[in-house]
């Protein structure tokens, strides 16, 4: 696998994969120039190609989410001897590397909490890129959505997720320990709403979202090169 700083990132997420002969030698994800999510193909390991999803009769906003494009990074393919592509998931809709998980919660939601009926709140803690791929699918499905920000955000994410219809209530920054942080303060406020706490960093559709979506996508890509 090779290691790499991320001088190619847009918004903080690029996704990363190294190949040889057309061999996958690994993928993984960069975030703000740390590799945060790795994992290597050995030679004579097969994956099966992903399917692709049916545009449904009227096109939704979230069936535009995912199929991102591959880009390969010509220099540090000629440095390291293999090519480096890069998936830009800055080009999702909403223009964050939390779209895909963004759109993985909310369907897991509807289907639990028959959201597109009732429109009961969605309430999410976040520090920016999932309250804003958020704010987009809520806003498409017209559901009504409570955003808690720590203070130590720019002016820019608070004013896009407003733009979007979202409540947003900024709290001071603190450690997840203290009952005011973010986080925290987001999960009392979904229970006095009666909303969905959608709970990122614990919920299953997270990471759920890349195991059946983005990592299928990087080898149904390769396989279109």
């Amino acid at each position: 696998m090779v290691w790499m700083k991320n001088t190619y990132r847009r918004k903080g997420f690029v996704d990363v994969m190294a190949m040889e002969d057309g061999r996958l030698l690994g993928i993984g994800l960069f975030v703000s120039s740390a590799l945060i999510g790795c994992w290597g193909a050995r030679s004579g390991l097969s994956f099966n190609s992903a399917t692709k999803p049916s545009l449904d009769a009227e096109l939704s906003y979230m069936t535009l989410i995912g199929n991102t494009p591959l880009v390969e990074l010509k220099y540090f393919s000629e440095l390291y001897k293999c090519r480096i592509m890069v998936k830009m998931e800055s080009l999702n809709p909403g223009g964050t590397g939390k779209d895909r998980a963004a759109k993985y919660m909310l369907q897991e939601a509807i289907k639990e909490y028959d959201l597109l009926r009732n429109k009961r709140p969605i309430v999410e803690g976040t520090s920016g890129s999932t309250g804003i791929a958020l704010a987009y699918i809520c806003k498409a499905l017209q559901l009504p959505l409570h955003v808690v920000l720590p203070d130590d955000q720019a002016e820019e994410k608070k004013s896009l997720l407003e733009r979007l219809g979202a409540f947003v209530t900024i709290v001071p920054s603190c450690a997840i320990s203290n009952k005011d942080h973010y986080v925290n303060t987001a999960r009392r406020m979904a229970k006095d709403l009666n909303g969905v706490f959608m709970d990122q960093f614990d919920n299953l559709a997270n990471y759920k979202a890349h195991y059946e979506q983005t990592g299928e996508c990087f080898i149904d890509s390769i396989q279109q090169l």
